[in-house]
C-alpha cells in the first residue's frame, strides 16, 4: 500500500514478528550474505588462474632461484641466460610469474622436486621473471614477438640460437600450472628439450596477406588486455596486501579479461589453420574473427 500524508497519523502498528516468521527473515538474511559471499569468491577463484593466493603452496619447499623476485636488470638477466644456453646447448626458459599467484608457486614447487631438477638441469637454463601485479614483464615478451602474456604463469622454452618460442602452441595449458601432474611435467619438459627450432619456410603471398590480418587482429587485443590489466592490476594489489574486496564493476572487467585471455591464444591459432587451409584449397575466404565482450571504457 501507498502512504500519503493523510495515512500518517492512521497507521496501524507493525505486528511483531512470530518465532516462524523470525526465524524465516533471519534465514533469508543469511543466505543473501552467503551468497553473496560465495559470489565475491567464486569471481575472485575464476578470474584467472591466479586471482586465488598462494597460500597451500608457501608450505611446500621452493628452490631460491624459483622465487619471484623484482629485478632492476632483467634484460640483462636474459643476456646472460641466453648466453650460457647457448655455450652449453640448451634451451632457455623463462617462466614469468607472481610470488602471490597460486599456479606460479605450485609449478615452482613442481620444479623443485628432484625428478625435475634432474630434468631442468640437464637440458634448460631457467629464469624467474617477477610480474608483479601486472605492470611489468612487457618489455620480455616483446623481445620475444609475443603481443603481451596472457597470464601467470606464463611458460616460454625458447631456441637461444634464433631467440625464437618453440612451445607457442602449448603455453596456454601452463595458466593452471598447480593442477598438472607431475609426470606431466617430467613429460611435457622431456620433450621439449629435444624439440628442434623449424626453419620457417617464407609464406606465400596468399598466407603472408591472411598472417597479416593475424598478427593485427591479435596486436588489437593485445591493447585491450593491458588496459585492463592497468585497471584492474591495482585492484589486485589492494586484495592481495590489503584484502580489499573487488568492486563489481572490477569482478565483471576481469571475467571479460579472463574470458579474453583464456581463448586468445587457441582462437589466433585456429585462425592460421583457416588461412592454411584456404591457401592449400586455393580458396579466397574471410576470416572469421572472434568477438570478446566490450569493456566498460570502451
Amino acid at each position: 500500500m501507498h502512504y500519503t500524508a493523510a495515512h500518517l497519523g492512521k497507521r496501524k502498528a507493525i505486528p511483531s514478528l512470530t518465532p516462524i516468521s523470525y526465524y524465516h527473515f533471519f534465514y533469508i538474511s543469511l543466505v543473501g550474505q552467503l551468497m553473496r559471499l560465495f559470489t565475491t569468491l567464486l569471481a575472485l577463484f575464476t578470474l584467472s588462474a591466479c586471482s586465488s593466493l598462494s597460500v597451500q603452496n608457501d608450505k611446500i619447499p621452493t628452490l631460491a632461484s624459483y622465487q619471484f623476485a623484482e629485478s632492476d636488470h632483467v634484460m640483462q638477466d636474459i643476456d646472460d641466460k641466453l648466453a650460457k644456453a647457448k655455450a652449453e646447448h640448451k634451451k632457455l626458459l623463462l617462466v614469468l610469474g607472481a610470488q602471490w599467484c597460486h599456479d606460479s608457486t605450485g609449478l615452482a614447487a613442481k620444479f623443485s622436486q628432484s625428478t625435475m631438477q634432474t630434468i631442468l638441469t640437464e637440458h634448460y637454463q631457467t629464469l624467474f621473471i617477477d610480474v608483479g601485479y601486472y605492470q611489468r614483464g612487457f618489455d620480455v615478451v616483446s623481445r620475444f614477438n609475443m603481443p603481451i602474456y596472457y597470464g601467470t604463469p606464463t611458460v616460454m622454452i625458447i631456441d637461444p640460437e634464433s631467440e625464437t618460442i618453440i612451445n607457442s602452441d602449448s603455453m596456454q595449458q601452463w595458466l593452471s600450472a598447480d593442477s598438472i601432474s607431475l609426470e606431466n611435467y617430467q613429460k611435457y619438459f622431456s620433450r621439449m628439450a629435444n624439440e628442434n627450432n623449424l626453419i620457417e619456410q617464407p609464406l606465400s603471398p596468399a598466407l603472408a596477406k591472411y598472417y597479416q590480418q593475424i598478427n593485427e587482429f591479435s596486436s588489437q587485443q593485445a591493447k585491450r588486455l593491458k588496459q585492463a590489466y592497468q585497471v584492474l592490476g591495482p585492484a589486485l594489489a589492494r586484495y592481495v596486501e590489503n584484502k580489499e574486496q573487488f568492486s563489481a564493476e572490477n569482478e565483471k572487467v576481469w571475467s571479460q579479461a579472463r574470458k579474453l585471455r583464456y581463448n586468445i591464444q587457441n582462437d589466433v591459432i585456429a585462425l592460421k589453420e583457416q588461412a592454411k587451409k584456404a591457401v592449400e584449397m586455393q580458396e579466397s575466404i574471410e576470416l572469421e574473427f572472434p568477438e570478446y565482450d566490450q569493456f566498460s571504457w570502451e
